[in-house]
């Protein structure tokens, strides 16, 4: 069936055995016929190391070149922290990530980080990160060049992380043709995947206008969603206009986002119509973005999302309430809405992705050759 013969199949196995990149297994023999031999993949000989983090903390992933990850790591994380006290954290993590197998460690040919923020690619320094000021400036290059020497460095920015992720899911990838993906967590970002590839990864969806009010934005502007929608905004609605059910303690002050959400679920009037106004111009965003790139679907995902409990009805509820459709501009009724509850540590699964990709992906031979 190959077209190969027996010979040359046999001296690929034998390669791949030698290389430990197979090992035997067991398997059910059939009743006729010469013995089989079994072989499976050796999930444990190269092994890749994905990092992330943002506010919460440090989030990373061991995934074996078959794509099937091994372990997952969390650690928390102050958001004042300085460099130092984040190289210092960040060396911890690592080493309590490969302490649940030890033997993992020598087994790893790449490390790499997919950062948030404004990132230089290639030098790997922060250039900008407004939610964690303090990292401004640091090299993760030489940081991951000191904890791996001799590995293979990937850095990334995390948006292209997540979208590396969603490459995993066949399915969605051959079933639609330009996905949208949009990203609520601390702020809100968006990239774009066509045709199986990301074309768009750092898409600053938190920096399109939607208010026409003075309120001043770090881009330079006024009125962009991220003074509307993203964690500190949201914070600032609790403290300054809910002061009556703002928590006291520190500790509540960190789950402001489910305070926001157990009200807005029960109902609290003043509440839901804060939060549905902030929603509103959300929803206008994602309009403005969905009559430009014309996706056949959008992801969507993120705490700042899943405060309102079945984000995509709320939001058909935004539209249907704010922007009556004409039937002249179709391209949102032919999009379809999806809201995917998975977390910050998917930009490290998919940056492995990426670096898996890349040493072992099959690449078509030029039509020129």
């Amino acid at each position: 069936m190959s077209g190969y013969s027996m010979n040359t199949i046999l001296t690929i196995f034998n390669s791949l055995q030698a290389k430990e990149l197979i090992v035997e297994k067991s398997g059910e023999q059939k009743p006729m016929g010469r013995k089989a031999t079994f072989f499976s993949l050796n999930e444990r000989k190269n092994v890749y190391l994905g990092i992330t983090f943002n506010q919460s903390g440090i989030y990373s992933a061991l995934m074996s070149f078959s794509f099937r990850t091994l372990h997952t790591h969390f650690t928390p994380l102050s958001m004042s922290i300085t460099r130092n006290d984040f190289s210092e954290s960040l060396r911890k993590h690592i080493e309590s990530l490969f302490e649940k197998e030890p033997a993992l460690r020598s087994s790893c040919v790449a490390a790499g980080i997919a950062v948030p923020g404004d990132i230089d690619f290639e030098s790997g320094i922060l250039r900008s990160y407004t939610l964690m000021p303090k990292l401004n400036g640091m090299n993760f290059r030489e940081l991951l060049e000191e904890l791996f020497p001799k590995r293979k460095i990937s850095i990334d920015h995390n948006i292209r992380g997540m979208l590396s992720y969603f490459l995993l899911d066949r399915e969605l990838i051959e079933q639609n043709e330009t996905i949208l993906y949009v990203s609520a967590r601390s702020a809100t970002a968006s990239g774009i995947i066509h045709r199986g590839a990301v074309v768009t990864a750092h898409g600053e969806f938190g920096h399109i206008h939607v208010a026409d009010d003075d309120r001043p934005c770090i881009c330079g502007r006024k009125g962009c969603l991220d003074g509307y929608f993203s964690l500190n905004s949201f914070m600032e609605l609790l403290r300054d206009k809910l002061a009556h059910i703002a928590p006291s303690s520190k500790e509540e002050a960190e789950n402001a986002l489910a305070i926001l959400a157990r009200a807005y679920a029960e109902g609290n009037a003043e509440v839901r119509a804060e939060m549905d106004a902030r929603l509103s111009r959300f929803a206008s965003a994602l309009l403005d973005l969905i009559n430009i790139t014309m996706p056949d679907v959008v992801i969507l995902s993120g705490e700042l999302l899943q405060m309102y409990g079945d984000p995509v009805a709320a939001i058909t509820r935004m539209v249907k309430e704010h922007y009556r459709d004409s039937g002249y501009v179709p391209h949102y009724s032919r999009t379809k809405l999806l809201f995917t509850d998975v977390g910050t540590d998917i930009a490290a699964q998919g940056i492995c992705r990426q670096m898996i990709d890349d040493d072992w992906g099959y690449v078509p031979p030029d039509d020129a050759d």
